[in-house]
């Protein structure tokens, strides 16, 4: 904690911020997801590098817990040690503490597709498999005469369109404007998950051959 009669001196920051992460393991996703103090140092961290003695002030925890939850956070590549506060007091005696940024400006959570994927591997049976599919089948085949879908295809030409539509997403974010990196900073985590996947789906529209490549799934009248 800075104390009355120490003044900072300088901030050294040595990390250069990613404007966009792809957050994709379960221990990141986690952290993203939860609500209370771990999403509250990353907002408290959205506009600029902070000392412990500053989180702690600002959540009103001890250093212990605040401490621990920066590691969990770190562990998870959300957190970063950017760079060292420089004090000196009226002694002239210089002392320092460390900061810690977000490791990105923007998260994006790309775990909620693998983890659906994976919720439809782990049921015992493929008839529940074959469930699931078989009602997208059903539904997107209205569009082509109510011809019968091949599952295994239909579920590999999705996970095709989110991979394309999350590098499509990093690469626009990597290149977007201050003034709107700005907003997009300044929304909330279901927000921005809204947005960039919206902004994805719009991108994809600008891309020929998806409708051709759906087509080639449905083949056969029922």
């Amino acid at each position: 904690m800075l104390n009355k009669e120490e003044n900072i001196i300088q901030d050294t920051i040595a990390y250069q911020q990613k404007a966009f992460l792809v957050v994709n393991t379960p221990e990141a996703v986690k952290c993203l997801r939860d609500r209370k103090i771990r999403f509250r140092i990353l907002t408290l961290l959205t506009d600029n590098p902070m000392t412990l003695s500053e989180l702690k002030n600002e959540l009103k925890k001890s250093d212990k817990t605040v401490y621990r939850y920066l590691n969990e956070l770190e562990n998870a590549g959300l957190v970063v040690q950017a760079g060292r506060r420089v004090f000196k007091n009226e002694k002239n005696k210089f002392s320092g503490q460390t900061l810690y940024t977000r490791s990105a400006k923007v998260f994006y959570d790309g775990l909620i597709m693998e983890e659906i994927d994976q919720w439809i591997k782990d049921k015992k049976t493929t008839k529940h498999q074959n469930k699931i599919m078989n009602q997208v089948s059903l539904l997107v085949g209205q569009l082509f005469n109510n011809r019968k879908g091949d599952n295994k295809s239909l579920w590999e030409l999705h996970k095709k369109l989110i991979k394309k539509r999350t590098e499509f997403i990093e690469t626009f974010l990597d290149n977007l404007s201050e003034e709107n990196m700005s907003i997009i900073t300044s929304l909330t985590y279901k927000e921005v998950q809204y947005i960039i996947d919206t902004v994805g789906l719009f991108a994809l529209l600008t891309e020929p051959g998806w409708n051709e490549e759906l087509a080639t799934c449905f083949s056969k009248p029922k």
